[in-house]
């Protein structure tokens, strides 16, 4: 039978012979770490939401997928704008979807990207990061 280590952190469930003998905070350091900042309205015009995702390791992550999701019944991404410190691309949606999906090869240690958003309301997206070693 295969030890399966169960453990918990930052309201995460690891679940993983990779965790052996790893600690919680080594874990999530593996993965990228994101915040979605709070919307900015300008009424009547237009709301400006954005994601920061952020290498908060001190290694290099591989194979970084971004996706954000609005409700299409609710709103469209009207405006977007990426800054990032490592080279991406934007796989799919963006302006006029509800939705959006970027790849980053590599994320070098300490490395950002900002996504920017402008849509018609406040909406908080649905989003999902996700890094792959390939080993």
């Amino acid at each position: 039978m295969e030890a399966v280590s169960e453990l918990r952190f930052a309201n995460c469930d690891f679940k993983s012979p990779l965790a052996i003998g790893k600690s919680p905070l080594e874990l999530a350091m593996n993965e990228p770490h994101y915040i979605i900042l709070p919307p900015y309205d300008i009424p009547g015009v237009i709301v400006v939401s954005a994601l920061l995702v952020e290498n908060r390791s001190n290694k290099a992550l591989n194979n970084i997928r971004i996706h954000v999701e609005y409700d299409p019944e609710r709103s469209r991404i009207h405006h977007i704008q990426i800054l990032s410190d490592d080279e991406y691309i934007l796989r799919g949606g963006g302006e006029t979807h509800s939705f959006a999906t970027l790849r980053l090869r590599k994320m070098h240690a300490g490395g950002r990207i900002v996504v920017y958003f402008a849509a018609t309301m406040p909406i908080n997206p649905t989003v999902t990061v996700t890094s792959w070693d390939g080993k």
